[in-house]
């Protein structure tokens, strides 16, 4: 009897010890789990979390225009009133000036208007008080914590749907807010101009290849260059013939699997304790083909000689492969006597080894320039012309501004989501042995980048650890950056698009250019550099605006000179 109770005692206890654990573990499982963060980007399960917050916390989480881009200018609205149909369509017609301009609009709410719009809450600051110059403080703060590059600031009372119309003719109701940077005569004057010259997604066409993107920002989260086959054929055919070569497929060269190359010429002298001492802001890195001889002299005659580098405190070098040519061998040797400005490494000088080319552009600066204090690479090609005392003046401003930017990649061209390009011709045709995705993570496009100098080890060591694309601005700045994690891709002012186009230079100055592609034509480099001149020095100014009316008839505005 005691051993037959004994025996169920035991199996109960045993299904109770068993039931209580699961419960238990169950328990203890949804303490661990993390709780959800609120999100701004409003979702599904986003607007509960947000809405669950105070008023006063419901803030704009970025400042990026798409998620992407940093803003020219950050414009609050209030709309007259609070109904959905007003505020509906006050975002319709603002989010065209967002694409376009690349303005952020933020709404204003007060703390008894409604909120249930998921929308709404995404770019709405709320604010709680009547009292006007607390309100603008607010602004300002946000500002001050989200806007890293935006250089006006200003706010729109009692917004109507005659608000554009009013902003574009300069409305009274438009209060310019403290910390702008931008002259608030130029603001007006931008916006008309943006709007005007570029195109809605519904007016464009791949053919027509203005001074603005290929393919406009569409409205999803993140911008898609599609180049189908039709698009790349138009493009094509949409320069010049002895230009067309450039975008055409070339054949695979030989794949060197390695991150540490030898040097055939070396400048392991450079960063010695002269420069550790007095280091330049910025070293620039250039890609270039070893025979593009030519190229390279314009650079050095042009927004790469010697005085102004010295003057604006940059140190640039032109880095090559090998040749199997011994006569094009020996004038690269000559030419590194006469210059010092180049390096050249043991893998076969290709453009289908620009990978290898930029992994030994990160090898040079960990290896011989770790321990100078400078702010920024540059990474760039040989077949462009770049105003570099304004993208120096700028990021000078910026670091003195914001003295701790780390982890950041500033992009002359930023592209937030490219479609892979599957097209057997073109140059940059991606097989899905080489990349199985459809698109690729954002990333710069390879005409000019700058890291900040505490990315350029980290990028060195990701780049042994991922596995290599030829394309070398999509792999380093795309997939190796991505892999560092909490790296930031930051658009640079004015300057996206890059187009596959040969620019006028009076296109240059509209568009606030600070680089232009020449695609390989040397004889372009003066006119380009002119152009660029003639924002510092007057007299360059004043025989560039009499070439230009002489040419053309027209007249170009002194506020178009405005570098920023």
């Amino acid at each position: 009897m005691y051993s037959s109770f004994g025996y169920r005692t035991r199996i109960l206890f045993t299904v109770l010890l068993t039931v209580s654990s699961f419960f238990l573990s169950v328990h203890i499982n949804k303490l661990s789990r993390k709780r959800p963060t609120p999100v701004y980007r409003v979702q599904e399960q986003g607007l509960r979390s947000l809405l669950s917050l105070p008023k006063s916390q419901r803030r704009p989480k970025t400042c990026l225009v798409e998620n992407v881009y940093e803003p020219e200018g950050v414009i609050f609205l209030h709309p007259a009133n609070t109904s959905t149909e007003l505020r509906n369509m006050l975002r319709t017609m603002w989010r065209k000036v967002e694409v376009k301009c690349q303005y952020k609009i933020i709404f204003i709410a007060f703390d008894s208007e409604p909120t249930n719009e998921p929308d709404k809450l995404e770019n709405t600051l709320f604010l709680n008080t009547s009292n006007e110059a607390q309100n603008i403080g607010d602004m300002q703060q946000w500002i001050k914590q989200k806007c890293k590059l935006a250089k006006y600031f200003g706010f729109l009372d009692n917004v109507t749907e005659n608000s554009l119309s009013e902003f574009a003719h300069g409305g009274t109701s438009f209060r310019i807010l403290p910390g702008t940077v931008t002259a608030p005569d130029l603001i007006g004057a931008h916006f008309n101009w943006c709007m005007a010259k570029v195109p809605t997604p519904r007016e464009e066409s791949i053919s027509d290849l203005g001074n603005y993107d290929l393919l406009s920002i569409t409205d999803t989260d993140a911008p898609i260059i599609e180049m189908d086959s039709e698009a790349q054929t138009m493009l094509l055919e949409s320069l010049p013939a002895d230009r067309r070569s450039i975008l055409l497929k070339e054949d695979q060269g030989k794949q060197i699997n390695s991150n540490d190359f030898q040097y055939i010429i070396n400048q392991a002298e450079l960063c010695t304790d002269s420069l550790k001492n007095s280091p330049p802001f910025a070293f620039i890195a250039v890609h270039s083909a070893i025979h593009h001889f030519d190229l390279r002299e314009e650079i050095r005659s042009t927004w790469g000689n010697p005085e102004l580098l010295q003057r604006l405190g940059a140190v640039l070098l032109f880095f090559l492969g090998l040749s199997d040519n011994s006569t094009v061998q020996q004038e690269v040797v000559a030419e590194s006597a006469r210059h010092r400005d180049v390096i050249q490494q043991n893998y076969t000088d290709h453009y289908r080894q620009l990978t290898l080319k930029h992994t030994g552009i990160f090898q040079y600066f960990t290896s011989y320039c770790d321990e100078i204090p400078y702010q920024f690479l540059m990474k760039t090609d040989d077949d462009v012309v770049i105003d570099l005392e304004t993208t120096l003046s700028f990021l000078k401003n910026l670091t003195f501004a914001m003295p701790n930017i780390t982890k950041s990649i500033y992009c002359f061209h930023l592209e937030a989501q490219e479609k892979v390009p599957r097209k057997k011709s073109f140059k940059w045709y991606i097989t899905y042995e080489e990349y199985p995705g459809e698109t690729y993570p954002p990333f710069c496009y390879g005409n000019g980048y700058l890291f900040t100098k505490d990315l350029v080890r980290p990028v060195y060591d990701m780049a042994v650890r991922t596995p290599q694309l030829w394309v070398d601005d999509a792999y380093f700045t795309g997939f190796v950056a991505r892999n560092i994690k909490e790296v930031h891709r930051i658009q640079l002012p004015h300057q996206r698009p890059i187009l596959p186009k040969v620019m006028t230079p009076e296109e240059i100055i509209e568009g606030k250019k600070w680089m232009v592609h020449t695609w390989g034509d040397a004889t372009v480099f003066d006119t380009y550099w002119t152009a660029f001149q003639s924002r510092h020095n007057d007299s360059i100014k004043k025989i560039f605006l009499n070439d230009i009316y002489k040419r053309t008839g027209t007249n170009l505005s002194d506020s178009l000179f405005d570098i920023y």
